[in-house]
């Protein structure tokens, strides 16, 4: 008997008609990675091409009209509140306001049209504008900062600021959601590629200093801290605006811890016998005392405590970075220092407790 296999030998398969696939480029290799062409955008999500033109243009319309509220709001000054809380603006205002807002929303959507129409013969002209209108959500909400950012409108508005605040906060996420989904921008561009080869060349030769930026980007941000809010507290001293309650009876509190004084001796609150430790035992009145030493006034403790306050910001960013990348950890120390309940407490005289964060983070 033979053998069947060798007897009935299988047909030779026919040879495929389909396209091979594409190989992927080297993971090393970001020039190759940004020469492949970008997905087609229309077929990926099977939206038709008009479809794409009016979301494209829409998003980008709303963007320019947010923008240019936004340049609106950022010189209106003074006639920002009327217009905000009873709607007080004269005909030229209102005209000047309409023709930023509308006006930048027409030069976005008219510089989209004319690029597509010199690029038409591009196959993902509609996929550019379309990436470009993604990238720039976040500015759809940029035009509510100036009334955000302008305190007196809100004086006995508070509910009013919390809805237009929680507005503003859950249309962020969306919009940066739907900012970081947009595919990169001119990825075969050969320009782009030749600079981020070199960026990418410069930073590797000075890797040093680049894992070196963030810390200083967060001490160079608590220098500033501390010399803006020293300033400004001294002038408010200056200016009569500090109160004997609480500047006062510490900077006597200090002045006396130096001199050998009786025990947490301050006059202006507890009188010539008196003691303070009744209400605060502040042994640390004692390590201010040596910085004092050198400047007996007021005003050395204002400066003291706007440079702790700063200062905090870097032992912060060192225990982040423990747990988070390093340019996360700056951006979380700069938040620090951007926060406004920390410069009420740096703008209200002068107090131990918000020293404190300091020592926390460091410890």
């Amino acid at each position: 008997m033979g053998d069947p296999v060798a007897d009935n030998p299988m047909p030779a398969l026919p040879p495929s008609t389909e396209p091979p696939l594409p190989s992927a480029p080297p993971a090393d290799d970001p020039a190759a990675a940004a020469m492949q062409p970008p997905p087609n955008l229309t077929a990926r999500e099977g939206i038709p091409a008009l479809t794409h033109l009016a979301r494209s243009l829409g998003l980008l319309g709303l963007e320019g009209w947010s923008v240019g509220l936004l340049i609106w709001g950022a010189r209106a000054a003074w006639r920002l509140l009327p217009y905000a809380v009873a709607n007080e603006i004269t005909a030229k205002g209102r005209v000047v306001l309409l023709a930023d807002m509308f006006g930048t929303a027409f030069g976005a959507c008219l510089l989209a049209t004319v690029y597509m129409l010199v690029r038409r013969r591009r196959a993902d002209v509609l996929g550019v504008v379309d990436g470009v209108a993604r990238r720039l959500a976040p500015l759809i909400v940029v035009g509510l900062l100036p009334f955000l950012l302008n305190w007196s409108i809100w004086n006995g508005r508070e509910l009013s600021f919390l809805i237009l605040a929680a507005v503003f906060v859950l249309g962020v996420r969306p919009l940066l959601t739907l900012s970081l989904s947009a595919p990169p921008l001119l990825g075969q561009s050969l320009t782009l590629i030749g600079l981020g080869v070199t960026l990418q060349a410069f930073r590797a030769r000075h890797a040093r200093f680049f894992e070196r930026l963030p810390l200083g980007i967060v001490i160079a941000g608590a220098a500033y801290y501390a010399g803006f809010f020293a300033y400004h507290t001294v002038v408010h001293h200056r200016n009569i605006l500090s109160t004997s309650l609480d500047l006062g009876l510490e900077d006597n509190l200090v002045w006396n811890a130096l001199h050998g004084g009786p025990l947490f001796k301050s006059s202006p609150y507890s009188g010539p016998t008196g003691s303070h430790g009744g209400n605060h035992v502040t042994f640390f009145a004692y390590a201010i005392a040596l910085f004092y030493f050198f400047a007996q006034r007021a005003e050395t403790l204002l400066v003291l405590q706007a440079v702790v306050l700063g200062a905090a910001a870097i032992p912060l960013f060192l225990f982040a970075r423990r747990h988070i990348e390093p340019w996360q950890a700056c951006v979380v120390a700069l938040c620090y220092l951007l926060y406004p309940p920390l410069h009420g407490s740096n703008l209200y005289d002068f107090h131990y407790l918000p020293l404190g964060s300091f020592f926390l983070w460091l410890t």
